[in-house]
This record gives structure tokens, sequence and C-alpha cells, in this order.
């Protein structure tokens, strides 16, 4: 009390401890009441005394319901919070905002006044002769813990960046109650979206395709849930996973993807180590069958803690970063983004690609709005159709409903995707594309392009003439611009569908595989060497890069185009083509 005496403040208490203890008689009651009317902080002194012998009273188990009488004998007058207390507590709050961000702490204490201060203050205008009566301390402390946790929600609201630890996790799992009758049945939590090739071996959709609450396990295939909450989950077999009602997954082994909507913000993902709470994200975790687990951020932040204790500071993320997530704390790592498929494959050509792990992968269909290109591939390296690029429903799979680009027959078609510091490859890289030759063309055509400092690469097809290498027709060709050309033996057949993949190893040698089988290659006499420097180009899908030699446009069409990041060995190529299953 700044504003009164030492010997005021001393009674002040003496009286507050005799009201306590049940012995504070009608004399004392009104000089009680007269003191907290002169001084708001006699005011502020009785209710920092309130809570803490509530809190005592339920730490050493001694509180317990109050009797009718009791509760007439603790009772203080109907204005115990006056004007003054108001005016001193509304000022308070107003000087300190910027303060309630920066502490936890503090922000529940001024919650926790501010909303006693209503509370006597909605009592008081209730009219003349209401009294306000001292509530149960066991209630008043559960009332403050639910205080504090409301104070915690809206600190995370204010300020995403320091999120509160998620509340604890309630049952999931329907139990049976005593005397052996059930639960109500459970409502379901989640709905299957898509998927592709499901084994669910615990759990699983129900009649309807909803998912109930409770432990799942997905063995095998691929899986789309979206939540009640509007979370979107891409999960990938082997996962186990538990569903909670309140936006909440438990991750014990494998892998998802979570794509939250604003409307879903506060959703989290709990794994053996600790747990990752959004903030308006895209994010992955992998979840080993030893309890280590990855979090990768694709867009957005999440914070990430450790289950060691709740006091512990969240580690913040923010796009293409990821962290190991421990018990004992967690640790920044590498990005890893290729753990993680954010797609669920429709056929099975599609899923041997995502088990390769494709850094692109450009299949369609083109937005209708936007004509924009969606990548599936961990990098998200979505591209830019000219209206002159078409979408045809029929790809190089009968199967396949994402269907195929049409370039047409006049070379102003072509997808550009913005330049990436990822495709400035040199070694140990692949493309691979479905390629339709439109019959009787004369041009050298480009599958894929890209250029920059280090020159860039190009993967198509030999024409005659102009920007041609000494080789037949159609026979496929990498070049390293401005260094070498790696021509392969025999020719493309033309109006046909032909799976051709280009690998490129650690000695930036280069292998060119036709329908699952590796071509003859021989490294071209006659490659342009080039001394300047390029300027960056977008990459190019079905057309050269915008500088050098030619526009070399693509006569025809292309289908599940896919860049990675390291060398495909001959397994994974030949995997790709018998997965195709022709008509």
């Amino acid at each position: 009390m700044a504003n009164a005496s030492d010997g005021a403040r001393e009674r002040v208490l003496d009286l507050l401890d005799q009201m306590f203890a049940g012995t504070l008689d009608a004399a004392g009651r009104e000089e009680l009441d007269a003191l907290i009317r002169a001084s708001p902080d006699a005011a502020a002194l009785y209710v920092e005394q309130a809570d803490l012998h509530a809190m005592l009273q339920w730490e050493h188990g001694t509180a317990k319901p109050t009797s009718a009488d009791e509760m007439s004998e603790r009772v203080l007058l109907d204005d115990l919070f006056s004007q003054a207390v108001e005016q001193r507590r509304l000022h308070e709050i107003e000087h300190e905002a910027g303060k309630l961000l920066a502490s936890d702490l503090q922000t529940q204490r001024r919650l926790r006044e501010l909303d006693l201060r209503r509370s006597h203050q909605r009592q008081s205008e209730a009219g003349p002769g209401v009294r306000t009566v001292v509530i149960p301390k066991a209630v008043v402390w559960l009332g403050v813990a639910a205080l504090i946790l409301l104070a915690a929600t809206l600190v995370y609201q204010w300020n995403p960046g320091v999120p509160a630890a998620p509340p604890p996790r309630p049952p999931v799992a329907d139990q049976p109650r005593p005397g052996g009758s059930a639960q109500p049945a459970a409502v379901p939590v989640a709905a299957l979206a898509e998927s592709y090739a499901p084994a669910w071996r615990d759990g699983g959709p129900v009649a309807g395709g909803g998912l109930l609450p409770g432990r799942h396990t997905l063995s095998h295939g691929w899986a789309r849930v979206r939540t009640t909450h509007g979370v979107e989950l891409v999960l990938e077999g082997p996962v186990a996973f538990e569903l909670g009602p309140d936006n909440t997954v438990v991750l014990t082994r494998g892998n998802l993807v979570a794509d939250v909507p604003d409307s879903a913000r506060g959703f989290w993902v709990q794994t053996p180590g600790g747990w990752a709470i959004e903030d308006g994200t895209s994010f992955g975790v992998a979840v080993s069958d030893s309890g280590r687990a990855l979090a990768h951020v694709f867009r957005g932040g999440l914070a990430v803690a450790p289950a060691s204790g709740p006091g512990t500071e969240p580690v913040q993320l923010s796009a293409n970063q990821s962290v190991l997530i421990r018990q004992s704390g967690v640790s920044r790592e590498a990005a890893a983004p290729e753990l993680f498929v954010q797609a669920v494959p429709a056929t099975a050509y599609q899923a041997a690609v995502s088990k390769s792990r494709p850094m692109c992968c450009w299949r369609g269909p083109l937005d209708g709005l936007t004509h924009q290109l969606k990548d599936d591939g961990w990098l998200g390296a979505d591209g830019q159709a000219t209206m002159a690029v078409r979408h045809r429903d029929d790809g190089f799979s009968p199967d396949d409903p994402s269907g195929a680009l049409d370039f047409g027959e006049d070379g102003h078609a072509v997808v550009s995707v913005p330049t990436h510091e990822a495709f400035v490859l040199e070694v140990t890289f692949t493309v691979e594309a479905w390629c339709w030759i439109e019959p009787g063309h004369n041009e050298f055509m480009r599958i894929v392009s890209t250029r920059g400092e280090n020159g860039g690469f190009g993967f198509g097809v030999n024409g005659r003439g102009l920007n041609s290498v000494q080789a037949p027709m159609n026979v496929p060709v990498f070049t390293f611009f401005g260094r070498a050309d790696f021509v392969g033996a025999t020719p493309l057949p033309e109006g046909r569908w032909v799976h051709l993949v280009a690998v490129v190893d650690e000695a930036g040698q280069v292998s060119i595989f036709t329908d699952g089988r590796q071509a003859t290659v021989r490294q071209a006499d006659d490659a342009q060497s080039v001394a300047e420097r390029y300027d960056e180009t977008p990459l190019m899908i079905g057309r050269n890069p915008y500088t050098g030699r030619g526009v070399q446009p693509w006569l025809g069409r292309l289908d599940e185009v896919a860049l990675y990041d390291r060398a495909l060995s001959p397994d994974e190529i030949r995997a790709h083509y018998n997965a195709y299953q022709s008509p």
C-alpha cells in the first residue's frame, strides 16, 4: 500500500486474517469496509491476500465446502471495489499494456484482477442491498486456474511468436464406464478426403469415411484426412497416429504433412519427444521407430518444444527450417523437406515417383483461372504457363486424372518456373519426363532447361538444321550450356508416349534411359564453347531459356516432368517405368 501508512497496512492485514479465520465481528467488517472504500491499495491488498489464501488452502489440501452460516459471516459490502479501485486498475492496465505481452505471469495476474473487478462491479450494479459474498476458496482457486489458461491463450493470440504450451490432451478413446455401461458413441473428428492403396490395421475410416477419436494405423499407402477444424493431413504409411477432438494429433510413428488454415490456428502435433504448435503454416513431422522426431516448415511458422517441462522456451521455426525434437531438448537441423510427400498419388506410377522423393514434379492439371502449374515435389516451385499451353485429359496413363500438357505446334507454349538456387545443378541430379513427339517436326526441341552463372543445362531431342547436333533426328540430347552435349544413339518414336530419363553422376557424366532401358550415349565434339557469364533465367518447361541459341520449342505433349537433386539408380528408373500400366 504505497499510499497508506505501515500501521494502516498492518491493520488491513489483521482484519483480513480474522475474516479468513471466520472470527471477524460486525465492527471489524465495518472497519475493513471503510478502509477498502478509502484506499484503492487496500482493495488491491485484499485481492492479493484472497488469492494467496485460496492457493494455500488448495495446495495443502485444506480447501473444503463452506456452509451457509460461514458464508454469511464472510461478507463484504456491495461496493468492495469502489469507483476509486476501478479507476486505479483501468489506468494501471492501460499504462502497462505493452508489458502484458512480454510476461505471461504478469498477464495472468492482471487478467485475474480485471476479472474480479468486473465481477464485483456487475454485482454492485444489480441494485441496493446486494452484497458481495466470499466464494469458497476451492472454487476461487479453480477459477483462477481457468483464468490462467485464458491468459495464456490471449497471449498466444496477441503474440503468435511466443505460443503457450499446448493444453493437456484429453482421453481420445472411449473407455467403459464403471458398472459396465459404455460411453455415448464417439463422433468422427476427421474425414477421409482421398487415398491411394490404403491398408488400415487399427482404426481407419468408418461408414461414411469418418475417422473417430482414438488410435489409427495406416500400414501401407497414402491418405489425405481433413479434420473437423479444417486441418488437411497427408499421411504416408506406415504411420501410427491418434486423433483428438481438440485440434490435436499424437504422432507415434511415421510421417505426416499438415496444412493449417487460419480458421484452425493453434493446431498442434504431439510426438514422443515433444510438441509442435503451428502459426498459420504448412509443415511436416516425421517420427522414426526409435521415437526420434523431425519437424520441417514448408511455409508460415512453427513453435517446437521438448517434453522436458512446461517452462522450456519454444524454438521458433520459419519456412525451410527443420529441428530435431527430443525429450531433453530441441536442436536445429539441416532443412529436410525431402522426407515428406505433400500430395496423395493417384496412380501406381505417381506412387513409385513419390517414393523417390522428387525435388520438383510438375504433373498438372493447369489451374483453370491462373493457368498455374502446381509442383507436387518437396520444393514447391509452381510454374506459370502461357495461354498457348493447353490441358489434355488424356495423359500418358489412361488412369491418370491429372492429364497432360499440350504444347501445340506453333512454338509459343511454355511453362516458366521462377529461378531458384536449387536449380543450380551440375553433378548428381536427374531429369525425368514422359514425352509425346508430334509427327513431322524439324526443330531441335527442349523438354526442360535453365541457365545461370554456371551455364545451366537443357534436356531435349535433336532436330535438323539450325541449333541441331550432328546426330539423327529425335535422338535424346542432354546439354551443359557452353560446355558439352551428351547424345543418345537411338531415335525416339513419334506419335506415342515415351519415358525419358537423364542422370548426371558425381563425375558430371550423363546416362540416358528410354522406357526403362539404358541407352548408348556419346559426348558430342561440336558443343558451342561459351566464355560469357549467363544471366539468371527462369527454369523453362517446353522451350530453351530466353537467352542463348534460339527458342527450341517443344512440339507435342509432356507429362510428369520431374527433377531430382540426386542421381536415380537404374533400379529406381525401371521401377518407375514398370509401374506404368499400359491399356
